[in-house]
């Protein structure tokens, strides 16, 4: 189910003709998650009549905290007969002259904020919307103190990105937050999210854990030959991963944890 929300800033939704209830419709997007059948996205668009900088951080960090499946930020497209595209003097915007017209820049967005609105985009998708770093996310989050927005925007304009492989981005993840959180946890998190969703080879050599304990381990907890075991130190958890299990609505295998003694 795709919910074109666009933006969770009531002046703007007035200004571009939409009567939306935002709290109803939060309740009711909530509802629909709790119900674990169906994949949710939500649409955000950069750009919008009267939404600045301000205003989109807001906006984004609303519908980040609704736990949809996925927060899909577009940019507005500048269509013929669009009230920002024909009345010039009003809306002074810049806009590519091909299809699709995106919007370069607004009276409430510079081209330079646009631009790094991208990179902002680029970071979310990696790591929100693959749903392969759930983990990792809620830890980084809560460890940081830092509000959603602030997080993606940025690591997608501050951090070294050198690839966008899964191991890519793991190892660029790791390489740009350990210095500022507990190192060793977050390579042990970010290892259990890549074997909730991937094979064990995609895990780069740096977040590699070997353990003697492993198969002492797997066969305590009468795993199979085809599952994976974790031992995460600083959790105090054991991860197994049953990688031919259906995946979930998040991507990811069946997976389950236990204490660690």
């Amino acid at each position: 189910l795709e919910i074109g929300m666009q933006s969770f800033h009531e002046p703007t939704l007035a200004a571009i003709c939409r009567r939306t209830d935002t709290e109803k419709l939060c309740a009711n997007i909530r509802r629909l998650l709790s119900f674990g059948n169906m994949h949710i996205h939500i649409d955000l668009i950069a750009g919008l009549t009267g939404e600045g900088m301000a205003e989109f951080e807001k906006s984004f960090n609303i519908g980040y905290s609704l736990g949809a499946h996925m927060l899909q930020m577009g940019f507005l497209k500048l269509l013929h007969g669009a009230s920002m595209r024909e009345n010039k003097e009003k809306y002074p915007c810049t806009f590519s002259t091909e299809p699709p017209f995106e919007v370069q820049s607004t009276p409430w967005l510079s081209e330079e904020e646009l631009l790094k609105l991208k990179k902002c985009e680029a970071a979310l998708d990696r790591l929100y919307n693959s749903g392969r770093f759930r983990l990792t996310l809620t830890y980084l989050l809560e460890e940081l103190e830092q509000e959603p927005f602030q997080f993606f925007y940025e690591l997608g304009n501050e951090a070294n990105w050198s690839g966008t492989s899964l191991s890519e981005v793991s190892l660029t993840v790791y390489e740009y937050f350990a210095p500022r959180c507990n190192g060793q946890k977050l390579k042990e998190l970010l290892a259990a999210d890549l074997l909730c969703s991937a094979s064990a080879s995609q895990i780069p050599k740096e977040l590699r854990i070997t353990d003697p304990r492993h198969k002492k381990v797997a066969n305590a907890l009468s795993a199979g030959a085809h599952q994976k075991v974790l031992i995460m130190e600083q959790n105090r958890k054991i991860l197994l991963v049953d990688p031919h299990s259906p995946r979930d609505l998040w991507g990811r295998f069946q997976h389950r944890f236990f204490e660690l003694r």
